[in-house]
């Protein structure tokens, strides 16, 4: 039980921590607001090699255009189709539990799939879900009771499954499962994922961990299968702390070093250059940059971090995301899409309208990701059902079902 009275004589504190931290931050956004305004587009195109031959410890983005940082993108006229589809899926599981008899080795995934077509005539929208039992296999050299252990895995054969659901519905959407490649769909599709489409997880520097292999390549056949059939994969990210492009003023308009190389910098820790504008997110930046509807310019991250190379290689040039900023009024979301969409204006264009009226059919995050969700997610009454389901299984198997001490403890007072 939380005992409230030596909590609440901590709260001002806190609050007034938070409003000089917040006061901070919005002080940190003015500064990259301007200094972005200010950055002009021959400034941009001058020091594009200087940036590409940044060595930082962080990543940093440019535009892929040589556009302006502080260039807003408005919604291209005519740009979403009277008639077109929007794809989306979402996974949620109930997890291993090492104290649950009846879950300890046993889970379930649980995949929403969403059809929702657009215009005159029509189909029926669809929205369904998949769901998977999965029993864990103990065959990795980690300890059994670590809590990563399970969890990681099944977040990464979650994370499989919504991909496999994607190109799926990708294929179904074109009208074609046998599409030529370059060939455009008979109608205009977007298929959507909450969250963004770098996976950083996957990064196998061994190459010998199953699950992330089967998530990779589940990844892969879903980026390709977008690319083949002319369907635009989005990451959308409500919500992104991404630091992308306002590490990018750091290093082109706030570096005074003819060179930038962050190990060897030259200036003290508490004097840096490029530190007053380091806490200030892309988010904050392009809602001082943009009314709603319109876009950023459109970025590809570089840089030294740890393991970039390699995913960067996993990836491939053509799959590799690129990303922009779009305000849709009640946020600015980061939009992250595959670079041959990048490269494309017409399935850019196409990206940008589609997420911003997903966004405001939503109110304020797309409805089909919602949709998603909402067909995916364990609700307590279903795990229960599903834990009841399983523990007669396993009694039928003449299997006790005992859970631990600690679980027992939860449930009986002793006290």
């Amino acid at each position: 039980m939380l005992d409230l009275f030596p909590v609440a004589a901590q709260i001002p504190e806190v609050a007034r921590r938070s409003r000089q931290r917040r006061a901070e931050d919005r002080a940190q956004t003015s500064l990259a607001v301007e200094t972005a305004r200010g950055f002009a587009d021959h400034a941009v195109s001058e020091s594009a090699e200087r940036f590409r031959a940044a060595r930082t410890s962080w990543l940093a983005a440019y535009p892929v255009d040589a556009a302006a940082f502080a260039r807003a993108v408005p919604l291209p006229g005519g740009a979403l189709p009277e008639r077109h589809t929007v794809v989306a899926a979402d996974g949620s599981q109930v997890a291993p539990d090492r104290h649950d008899a009846v879950l300890s080795g046993c889970c379930l995934l649980n995949v929403g799939r969403v059809v929702l077509p657009y215009g005159p005539g029509a189909r029926r929208a669809r929205l369904d879900a998949r769901a998977e039992v999965l029993f864990l296999e103990d065959d990795t050299d980690e300890e059994p009771d670590a809590p990563s252990a399970a969890a990681r895995t099944l977040g990464l054969r979650r994370f499989g499954r919504e991909m496999a659901a994607l190109a799926e519905l990708i294929a179904e959407a074109s009208g074609d499962d046998e599409a030529q490649p370059g060939a455009r769909p008979a109608a205009a599709a977007v298929a959507l994922t909450d969250g963004s489409l770098i996976a950083w997880a996957l990064e196998d520097e061994t190459g010998d961990d199953p699950a992330k292999q089967e998530a990779l390549s589940a990844l892969l056949e879903t980026l390709e299968a977008a690319r083949v059939h002319r369907v635009p994969l989005v990451g959308y990210v409500s919500g992104s702390g991404s630091r992308d492009a306002v590490n990018a003023l750091r290093v082109a308009a706030l570096c005074p070093e003819e060179a930038v190389d962050c190990a060897r910098c030259p200036h003290p820790a508490d004097a840096l250059p490029c530190a007053p504008i380091r806490r200030a997110t892309d988010a904050a930046l392009f809602e001082g940059l943009l009314r709603p509807g319109e876009r950023s310019p459109v970025f590809s991250s570089r840089g030294q971090r740890t393991g970039f190379s390699r995913v960067l290689r996993m990836y491939g040039e053509d799959h590799w995301a690129a990303f922009f900023y779009l305000h849709v009024g009640a946020e600015v979301a980061r939009v992250e899409v595959p670079m041959w969409v990048a490269e494309d204006p017409a399935s850019l264009a196409l990206v940008h309208a589609v997420c911003l009226d997903q966004a405001r059919k939503g109110g304020g995050y797309p409805v089909a990701l919602a949709e998603a969700h909402e067909r995916a997610v364990v609700h307590a009454a279903d795990r229960t059902a599903f834990r009841s389901l399983l523990a007669r299984a396993m009694v039928r198997e003449g299997e006790a079902v005992t859970d631990s001490r600690k679980a027992l403890s939860k449930r009986v007072r002793t006290v």
